[in-house]
């Protein structure tokens, strides 16, 4: 039913009226009376009033079909609807982990997939308990709130192992050993250099100055290198709060079970819902301390170390 993925904007009250008044103008009951319908008036323009007659019965058909489907049908039909969409959610809420894990495994970023896998385990823990017949049918609205922070937590712990994967892969792709490497050679070429020049040797400023450029952008790209690294740490760290808040309140909902089976959620929603608020907040300052970092490296930097470059070649 649905090319894309339902956002919250397909469970509107607007967005089911529609799809319900969709359903009941093209239900076959609806359709086929209002096709009859403009053969008569077709018939009836062509061959005369016999015609107008077939279209009057045709539409008064067609249109108590669709009032019969819109206003008799309508909650069962938004029902299904409803059904439908939160079954097509999920199945791209699937699809988008499969995809996280099996790029995770292939950048060779096994915590970020182990990570992955724990939480999934620990939110559907926690839905399954709050979906389950073992709440009060009396306390079905509390449940909902319990699950809408369980599934931002969720949201949340996927959307900070997607930065925590770019982060990685960014990584990844710098030999900080070889970087340290040259910009020890370069510290010590620099000064032998700067020494030299005091002493009165020509023709060693622009060796110095291209040297001065090199040493201060591999300084530059291995402070990148250790704050992002820093930073990853910190991803997944809070990946582990926001986990472990899932787990805490599931065994919270268990402490809620009443002697006759139930789940009273009176006694802890307050302390349940909280403590997955303040998870989800705590970690956008993670994120927000990662994005101050990137960029360090701009393309000016960029360009005049590639000219520096080509002046230590000459």
């Amino acid at each position: 039913m649905h090319e894309r993925a339902p956002t919250a904007k397909d469970f509107s009250a607007g967005a089911v009226r529609a799809a319900v008044a969709n359903y009941a103008l093209q239900h076959p009951s609806t359709l086929a009376p209002l096709s009859f319908s403009g053969l008569g008036l077709l018939a009836g323009f062509l061959l005369g009033p016999g015609g107008f007659l077939v279209a009057f019965a045709g539409g008064l058909v067609g249109a108590s079909s669709w009032v019969y489907h819109y206003y008799f049908r309508g909650e069962r039909v938004a029902k299904e609807y409803v059904e439908r969409a939160l079954r097509a959610r999920e199945a791209a809420e699937e699809e988008v982990i499969r995809t996280l894990v099996s790029d995770c495994e292939r950048a060779g970023f096994e915590k970020g997939a182990q990570q992955v896998d724990e939480s999934r385990t620990a939110f559907q823990k926690l839905k399954g308990r709050l979906e389950s017949k073992e709440v009060d049918g009396s306390e079905s609205s509390g449940a909902q709130v319990w699950l809408l922070r369980a599934e931002e937590t969720y949201q949340r712990i996927i959307a900070l192992l997607r930065l925590a994967l770019e982060v990685h892969e960014a990584l990844q792709s710098v030999d900080a050993d070889a970087l340290k490497t040259e910009l020890a050679e370069w510290q010590r070429e620099l000064k032998r250099l700067k020494k030299a020049d005091e002493q009165g040797e020509v023709g060693l400023k622009t060796k110095i100055a291209a040297l001065e450029v090199k040493v201060a952008s591999h300084m530059k790209r291995l402070e990148a290198f250790t704050k992002r690294t820093e930073l990853l740490d910190e991803l997944l760290a809070e990946c582990e709060k926001l986990e472990g808040a899932l787990v805490i309140a599931h065994l919270e909902l268990v402490d809620l079970i009443k002697p006759n089976g139930s789940i009273s959620l009176s006694s802890g929603q307050l302390t349940g819902v909280t403590e997955l608020e303040k998870a989800v907040a705590a970690t956008r300052k993670v994120e927000e301390k990662l994005r101050s970092v990137t960029g360090t490296m701009t393309r000016d930097e960029e360009a005049l170390y590639e000219q520096a470059a080509k002046d230590a070649r000459t």
